[in-house]
């Protein structure tokens, strides 16, 4: 079967406008669910405000000051466990976080649309269906495809996994693993030292060879154009065919990579401490702030502040786009009515498209700025002293004008 399919499909002007009303539901929620996504995003915590707060504390020595109780502390130190963590396929060690990374040889079908009107109203679409094949975490169940023909994919047997120590320590404090935010993790270098190799698998290495698990034991070969193509990266090979390399893949074969934090990583730690163990503080507001970063505390503010603003500014414009797309949506109906020519059709969306931007994008700013007025008492106060003063002016000047205005003279 091709690896390339096309499909024109056509839908009748009635069809489409039945459609496009129905799509009025959808647009008025996603226009009033954006003025939500707005406003609450303005309400969104900022944690290095939070963590500018911490009291530091030496990780050499217990704390004695009863007024550090349910107080935000910061520690550094080397975090480190006694507990084992391990992954298929590799050898238990002390990783402080292990994740495991599978993915298959796989079919991978990509559609691309061109939708064209035609005179009375109806509509053309082609679609064009390409077939490739490319190392996926999520193959595509292939019986969905378009043309299931000849892009067969084998089911996963196993998923990527996510695994963390439950219990450390740092200094003389213990630390409470568990629902603790570590700093990202790093790539493992794998070698026949810290995997367990399947029957038939093969380590690829960053040196140009590769470790074959056989039943007469471990064998060094010679693989040729590794390194270049797995750039560096260390990866298990599952292969279900024992002829096939790394470099020529068949669909259907696995390859294995590992992300850790290492043991005895230095890091700086917010939280709670109860007794000598570390855990997550709640601030007078129920916010949650338990996280360790690399770095001094400063580097962990800025840090934070950084991702603040980056997550502020995303939902700033889903919000927008939400609100764009929601009017587009209820005003769908006003192209396809006029769409039986398509020239109309088209100056209908453009005009439709634009004003609908210039409206949400002064939708969108006016109900950032009043939420960020309301989410913040100084700007709220400051904003309340404002238009009392204007209102208190006017209404002033008002009286005084009619107090200086001349007397009506009586009528005859």
């Amino acid at each position: 079967m091709p690896d390339l399919f096309t499909e024109v499909t056509r839908t009748g002007y009635v069809q489409r406008l039945s459609k496009s009303l129905g799509g009025i539901i959808i647009g008025l929620i996603l226009f009033v669910g954006s003025f939500v996504v707005l406003w609450n995003n303005e309400g969104s915590i900022d944690y290095s405000e939070i963590a500018k707060t911490a009291t530091e504390v030496s990780s050499t020595k217990e704390v004695t000051d009863p007024a550090l109780k349910d107080k935000l502390l910061v520690t550094n130190g080397a975090l480190t466990t006694t507990e084992k963590l391990t992954a298929q396929y590799l050898k238990p060690a002390n990783y402080l976080a292990l994740s495991t990374t599978v993915e298959m040889y796989a079919w991978v079908e990509e559609a691309k649309s061109n939708t064209e009107s035609e005179v009375g109203g109806s509509e053309k679409t082609t679609t064009t269906y390409t077939y490739k094949k490319d190392w996926t975490q999520n193959p595509e169940d292939s019986s969905r495809f378009r043309i299931p023909e000849g892009h067969t994919n084998d089911a996963l047997t196993f998923e990527s996994t996510e695994t963390q120590a439950q219990s450390g320590s740092i200094g003389v404090f213990t630390v409470d693993m568990r629902g603790l935010t570590l700093p990202a993790l790093k790539k493992l270098t794998l070698n026949s030292e810290n995997t367990e190799l399947p029957q038939g698998a093969k380590l690829m290495t960053t040196n140009g060879t590769s470790t074959t698990q056989t039943q007469q034991g471990t064998q060094q070969v010679t693989q040729t154009a590794t390194t270049a193509q797995i750039s560096g990266d260390n990866f298990i090979f599952i292969s279900k065919n024992q002829n096939t390399t790394y470099d020529q893949p068949q669909v259907g074969d696995i390859r294995i990579s590992y992300s850790m934090l290492p043991n005895n990583t230095n890091v700086t730690l917010f939280g709670k401490l109860t007794d000598k163990t570390f855990g997550p503080y709640l601030d007078k507001n129920s916010s949650r702030f338990y996280q360790a970063f690399e770095g001094t505390k400063e580097d962990a503010i800025v840090s934070l502040h950084q991702s603040y603003v980056a997550s502020k500014w995303i939902v700033r414009v889903l919000g927008f786009l939400m609100m764009w797309i929601g009017l587009g949506m209820i005003l769908g109906p006003l192209s396809v009515l006029v769409d039986v020519l398509p020239l109309l059709g088209s100056i209908s969306k453009s005009v439709v498209g634009m004003i609908t931007f210039v409206v949400s994008l002064v939708l969108s700013t006016v109900t950032i700025l009043i939420s960020m007025i309301f989410h913040n008492v100084i700007a709220l106060i400051f904003a309340v002293l404002i238009i009392g003063g204007i209102t208190y002016t006017i209404l002033g000047n008002k009286k005084a004008a009619s107090i200086a205005a001349p007397p009506h003279p009586p009528s005859a």
